[in-house]
């Protein structure tokens, strides 16, 4: 199946593009008025139809035969990747254009569609009878040397964000060891197997009968570092451990005041310092605590000067103490699992060059649904994950990450893997 977009001054064009380019037997799927021109965001620009169609690729031979060949065969699978990609970002929009697969499917097999009331009260089992149709008639399978119960796991991995080459991975793990049936049920089973033998998470901060814990929080502005901290503060007063915070957030007063508002609720101690050598001196004064947990000030992965003020209080020249993975300070990098994918890889390189990461932590998974962006940068970079967020309340919504829950996300296991 080949998905195309097209743009012009109006319906009337739009469909006689659709029709030179994909042949009369070209579906429309969607449509929409845009604005193309200068202007920010497009606002003195001209408005322009852009219209979404696809064609089956034996209905569009005929088409092609009026065409140049292509310049080899490579070119051809490039040209079927790109329309795999394109096919999978369409997958969103065509929750509301049920209407007119069902009509597609009707004009390419000439067979009733599956009856959109017997699947409107399951969402997944709907998505995966529109990638079924679509696997059936593209010949997807053929040209990416996959088996065919495979392409369903396949695309629900990118769907969900995770990066193609670490998709491909995966599924050339479960077909080399033999998928074992012609079910795509048990292939996303044996996916989720693998993809849980490849995730590495430490589990709580502080373990059954295990010494005193400093740790550090660091990343850039709001991505929820101190919401974060108030959470695991609770959660580990609640379970008895003797609990400390410090904050060197000094640059925003509010920051401050939420901290100890925090603090003053769960009931314990927090030090505000201004100096790394005053950090020295507040974790030594708490050296009676199970678990020090350090605030620091948001920054910017982009300046350096912000970067180093952190490393001068993370790296004292001669620590005073002897915990933890980082010179004393175990430090997690608190990352927002909204954010863009490429800013969270060029975050995490940037804090890397001035602090050892030993943790990744994402926050607000209640805000995205791209949950590989988690796996691909854990996978990039080796650092286990500790803890994810999933909303604002303390202490509830936070929960020590696992390679279960991380599948769950990716692949939608149960019902609450979403």
């Amino acid at each position: 199946m080949i998905v195309k977009k097209f743009e012009a001054v109006d319906m009337q064009e739009a469909l006689k593009l659709v029709k030179n380019e994909m042949g009369s037997n070209a579906v429309i799927l969607s449509t929409r008025s845009i604005k193309k021109g200068s202007g920010a965001f497009g606002l003195f620009g001209r408005p322009v139809i852009e219209v979404t169609a696809a064609v089956d690729y034996e209905q569009k031979s005929e088409v092609r035969s009026q065409k140049p060949a292509p310049a080899s065969s490579k070119q051809g699978t490039e040209d079927r990747k790109k329309n795999l990609s394109l096919t999978t970002s369409m997958i969103e929009p065509l929750r509301d254009d049920i209407t007119d697969l069902k009509e597609m499917i009707k004009n390419i097999t000439g067979q009733p569609p599956v009856n959109s009331h017997q699947l409107k009260n399951d969402e997944v089992k709907e998505l995966k009878t529109m990638m079924g149709f679509i696997i059936k008639h593209s010949g997807m399978a053929e040209d990416f040397g996959m088996a065919q119960e495979c392409l369903i796991p396949y695309q629900k991995m990118l769907s969900r964000g995770i990066d193609e080459k670490y998709a491909s991975e995966l599924i050339n793990r479960i077909q080399n060891t033999g998928v074992g049936s012609q079910n795509d049920n048990i292939a996303l089973a044996r996916v989720a197997d693998e993809l849980m033998k490849t995730i590495k998470t430490s589990g709580p901060i502080l373990k059954e009968n295990g010494s005193q814990k400093v740790v550090a929080f660091i990343g850039p502005t709001g991505v929820g570092k101190t919401t974060t901290i108030a959470k695991l503060a609770a959660a580990e007063t609640f379970a008895k451990k003797r609990t400390a915070i410090i904050t060197i957030d000094t640059y925003r007063i509010a920051a401050v005041e939420q901290i100890k508002i925090y603090a003053k609720i769960i009931g314990i101690p927090v030090d505000v310092v201004l100096t790394p050598e005053d950090l020295a001196d507040s974790i030594n004064m708490h050296r009676d605590k199970d678990i020090i947990m350090i605030d620091t000030a948001g920054r910017s992965h982009k300046n350096d000067a912000q970067l180093l003020e952190i490393s001068e209080f993370l790296n004292p020249p001669s620590p005073p103490f002897n915990k933890g993975e980082n010179g004393g300070i175990e430090t997690h990098l608190v990352l927002s699992a909204n954010s863009d994918e490429r800013n969270i890889e060029d975050t995490i390189d940037s804090f890397k060059e001035v602090a050892k990461i030993d943790r990744l932590l994402f926050t607000k998974l209640d805000e995205t649904s791209l949950f590989g962006i988690i796996y691909n940068q854990h996978s990039r970079t080796g650092i286990p994950l500790s803890y994810f967020t999933t909303g604002q309340k303390v202490p509830e919504d936070i929960e020590a990450a696992t390679p279960e829950r991380v599948a769950d996300l990716i692949l939608q296991l149960s019902k609450n893997g979403a």
